[in-house]
């Protein structure tokens, strides 16, 4: 689900750094003194830009120096993981750039060395992939150890971007472009994370895996207002009229956002195998009766609702796993940084 991640991390800051045209002043004097500067005015600013960010989230996550400090142990750890990909990504550059030379000189390269190319190309895709999710599924549970439970609930509503109104501005931190404020869809994709969490307390993983309405259909059913059997309840209540509140549901969850229309279509063709009985249930459990169906479900509803309208009770009251859920955004968003270890080391000399 988080493919995307890292590469968007390093892109929507050079893109923000570059629009807004910030540079070092932007940076205190002694906080830039602890951060090596590239030579290259363009990566200069991107890197300066992203320090910004990295520091503000910390003055509003209301880091102690201690805490700083142990997240200085993370930092070390994500960077020595990322060094494979650092040297994979070298050795790219420089089979690019003995290709360049070569056709400045009138020499085409082989097939076999294009194709040399493309092979890195493609390494580093995979093992950057599979090292982020190493290190975020690493140092999340940790990193939910070092913060305090009023921290987490001030990550969940950065990454939420639902800071309270009476608390100053954070422009520049939930602004989409600084990756700290997961797209909708992805900060449902959270949300989910947390309710399976949640209803494992109660139920068995296989009974969810068949019960479990994902929120993309339930949320069609609630706009349609119960107008879809089996999504919303009733058969075609006043609020949904039947048909016509399935065309409108479909259409709202459209315009929140371009992707749902797609992930929708896999998820219907999905739930007509599981449903229509033209596919086994998982690992050949036995079909979930009705009943439960119907209770997980109303559970599911309940607590996603929990955390939407008051992440503080609920996350105050977490436990196990739940307060990981919720900090596995910022810690992907933190820990995959290029700069975090600079940032935190700029912070015990402000």
């Amino acid at each position: 689900m988080h493919r995307h991640d890292s590469f968007r991390i390093s892109a929507i800051t050079l893109a923000a750094a570059l629009a807004l045209g910030i540079g070092s002043a932007l940076m205190g004097s002694r906080a830039a003194a602890q951060t090596p500067i590239s030579p290259d005015p363009q990566v200069r600013v991107t890197q300066q830009w992203e320090d910004v960010l990295l520091l503000e989230a910390f003055e509003y996550l209301q880091l102690t120096p201690d805490q700083s400090k142990a997240m200085q142990v993370l930092a070390d750890y994500s960077r020595s993981r990322m060094d494979e990909i650092d040297q994979k990504k070298a050795r790219l550059q420089k089979a690019v750039q003995d290709q360049h030379q070569s056709i400045l000189k009138g020499k085409h390269p082989t097939g076999a060395d294009q194709l040399d190319v493309l092979q890195k190309q493609r390494e580093v895709q995979d093992r950057q992939e599979i090292i982020s999710k190493e290190i975020v599924d690493r140092v999340t549970p940790k990193l939910a150890a070092i913060l305090t439970r009023k921290q987490t609930v001030r990550a969940w509503r950065l990454t939420q971007n639902k800071i309270p109104p009476a608390e100053p501005k954070r422009v520049a931190l939930t602004d989409p472009s600084s990756g700290f404020v997961y797209p909708q869809m992805e900060g449902k994709d959270v949300i989910e994370d947390m309710v399976k969490t949640t209803l494992r307390q109660t139920y068995g993983q296989d009974v969810i895996d068949q019960a479990l309405l994902p929120w993309e259909l339930a949320s069609l059913g609630a706009l349609a207002g119960g107008g879809i059997p089996g999504l919303g309840g009733g058969g075609g209540g006043a609020a949904g009229g039947g048909a016509a509140g399935g065309a409108r549901a479909i259409q709202a969850i459209q315009d929140m956002d371009p992707r749902m229309g797609e992930r929708m279509l896999t998820l219907g063709q999905r739930m007509l195998k599981q449903f229509g009985g033209g596919g086994q249930n998982p690992g050949g459990a036995p079909p979930v009766a009705p009943d439960v169906r119907n209770a997980i479900n109303k559970d599911a509803a309940a607590i996603r609702k929990s955390i939407e309208d008051d992440p503080e009770s609920y996350l105050s009251q977490a436990h196990g796993n739940q307060p990981i859920d919720a900090l596995r955004p910022l810690a992907r968003r933190l820990f995959l940084s290029p700069r975090i270890k600079d940032a935190l080391a700029a912070t015990a000399v402000r």
